[in-house]
């Protein structure tokens, strides 16, 4: 969410032939082999980290970050486990604001998204004090917002935005934030509102495409080839094998041209 497209492209699948000569199947055995290796490394990783959440569960039983820490462990291979540790964890921890914001990207996963709503408007329930800082709620707000906008409650998803830029201004989240809203207000044609967000994404992160390549099709869209031209080819310096970035050049080129 968040990249707007100027014009669309066709999908195009590539599929690999597979090898047939000795030497390739040779190669292909011993790159089996390394990859086996790695997923025995991960596994063992993953079962320090597993045992290391529940001893921390085990000692302080009162207090939601093992939980949290174990939730996201299980998240990748077993989310209906992750679940049952973050619903655990309800009961059992006081500073379970961040268990509501895992209980809710859960939901979202499952495509529950009005339950999914109700775990983040508890997150975020101002007359609750949890145990957690400040600037810790901005991904919660950035979440909420990034579902309220796939809704189409784009006005709450504002504010949310909002929220999330005011408790961390110059991060990756605000950065985010930004480059969203200026696409909604983007979607509403509200041109200098949207140019607004998107040059306030590109001052917070200048190395991220996204931002670039949403106010070059504001640009366009007004008509400002040369502007839209500028900001593409920006975008694809910081991401130069994207399909799209690439076709919308060659049209703001093509504009320029016949103006």
């Amino acid at each position: 969410m968040g990249k707007a497209k100027w014009k669309k492209l066709k999908q195009v699948s590539h599929i690999n032939a597979p090898a047939t000569d000795l030497k390739s199947k040779y190669i292909f055995m011993i790159i089996i082999a390394m990859l086996s290796l790695a997923a025995f490394q991960r596994n063992a990783v993953w079962t320090y980290w597993a045992d290391l959440w529940s001893n921390v569960i085990k000692n302080s039983p009162e207090r939601g970050r093992g939980y949290v820490n174990l939730g996201i462990e299980y998240e990748n291979s077993d989310i209906d486990r992750a679940f049952e540790i973050y619903k655990q964890a309800l009961t059992a921890a006081k500073d379970n604001f961040y268990v509501h914001f895992r209980l809710a990207q859960i939901y979202e996963k499952k495509g529950l998204d009005d339950l999914a709503i109700k775990e983040y408007e508890e997150a975020l329930d101002p007359a609750k004090i949890y145990d957690a800082p400040r600037s810790s709620y901005a991904d919660v707000y950035l979440g909420f917002a990034l579902l309220l906008q796939k809704k189409g409650l784009v006005e709450k998803a504002i504010m949310n935005y909002q929220k999330a830029v005011e408790i961390s201004p110059n991060s990756l989240t605000a950065y985010k934030a930004h480059n969203n809203i200026g696409a909604i207000y983007g979607e509403q044609n509200f041109f200098d509102m949207a140019v607004k967000e998107f040059k306030q994404a590109i001052e917070i992160d200048p190395i991220l495409p996204d931002a670039y390549n949403n106010l070059a099709v504001e640009y366009a869209k007004k008509e400002l080839y040369e502007d839209a031209l500028s900001s593409f080819q920006t975008a694809l310096k910081l991401n130069p094998n994207d399909a799209i970035t690439i076709q919308n050049i060659a049209a703001a080129k093509k504009n320029i041209k016949n103006k």
